[in-house]
């Protein structure tokens, strides 16, 4: 029978693993949906950026190949991105002591600390998956509106490797470091990225200063993805793909590998996403600042010629000549 001390310390046996889930599954079920109607929504509706949030997180949708055909009906569905950004920032956060390997935390603690990170996820992705289906198939117009196939398709992209290597790796290789960081990398990114983008499509990118700011969030929120999801995502997937086959779970691999592969897919689509808002937001705009200064500078006349030669102005010389013409008549 599962003991506190065994949910406390998220003891490697299946149903000790299997009733945490459950638990973050019920608790994120309840917590997102009633955040972002009750809290989020209300502070929403009254901001002057609201449509222009939206309309950014439609185009974002469009670029990962998303096409979002009624707004409104998805506009709380994408509220919940902050209350799933707080789950996301949990799971990441309770990685660290395991990763930064803080003296003061027991080893055991540090382990069970990280284990319990990545059962969040999982735990958050599994009623997420489900209640989507639902949504789809048996849900109201307006909640099949908020969730069309291609939604699906790349929620389910997402979900692939946390609910199929989470719960094995903890079974098999739970004081990983390895592990840790894989949990870390990808809740800890998504946490970091997701809440810079979010707050870019919040400022006017209009002014002055609201561009200088969305060119740095959008720099950060790059460099962030390209590492977390691309130049350390590619190695660290093969290292744990490596420790699985060294503990001889061939089963555990196939399944790794299956998951690794389909995050890896899903990661090409962020890393493209980013990739063009730096191009919209930092490149372009200081190609045609440097086109335009340049063609400034062109349209200037020269200085050293603008008063006529040696310095004697042009339009004194001309009225000169003039006068004296004057006079000898």
């Amino acid at each position: 029978m599962t003991t506190l001390e065994d949910l406390l310390f998220a003891k490697s046996d299946a149903s000790t693993l299997l009733t945490i889930v459950l638990i973050h599954a019920t608790g994120w079920f309840f917590f997102i949906p009633l955040v972002a109607k009750n809290l989020i929504k209300p502070w929403f509706d009254k901001q002057k950026f609201r449509d222009q949030w939206l309309d950014f997180n439609i185009q974002s949708a469009k670029t990962l190949g998303i096409d979002i055909p009624d707004k409104e009906a998805a506009y709380i569905t994408l509220l919940e991105i902050f209350p799933i950004l707080f789950q996301h920032g949990i799971g990441g956060s309770l990685c660290l002591p395991s990763i930064l390997n803080w003296s003061w935390v027991s080893p055991e603690a540090k382990t069970a600390l990280a284990v319990h990170g990545a059962l969040c996820e999982v735990g958050w992705e599994l009623q997420d998956l489900i209640y989507r289906y639902y949504k789809y198939n048996y849900g109201t117009t307006e909640q099949k509106a908020s969730q069309p196939p291609a939604v699906l398709f790349f929620i389910t992209l997402h979900h692939c490797l946390g609910l199929s290597m989470v719960l094995p790796m903890t079974m098999i290789a739970r004081d990983s470091k390895l592990f840790h960081e894989g949990v870390l990398l990808l809740e800890g990114a998504a946490f970091v990225s997701l809440l810079l983008q979010q707050y870019g499509y919040c400022l006017d990118v209009k002014s002055a200063q609201g561009a200088l700011q969305m060119a740095l969030i959008v720099t950060v929120n790059f460099t962030c993805i390209m590492y977390t999801r691309l130049v350390r995502f590619c190695p660290l997937a093969l290292e744990i793909l490596y420790e699985i086959i060294k503990l001889e779970s061939y089963a555990i691999f196939l399944v790794a590998l299956m998951g690794a592969s389909t995050m890896g897919y899903f990661n090409s689509f962020l890393v493209k996403d980013v990739s063009l808002k730096l191009k919209k937001f930092v490149i372009d705009p200081y190609v045609l600042n440097e086109s335009s200064s340049k063609e400034e500078d062109d349209a200037k006349p020269n200085k050293m010629f603008e008063n006529g030669p040696k310095g004697i102005p042009t339009n004194s010389t001309s009225s000169g000549l003039k006068k004296r013409k004057t006079v000898a008549a």
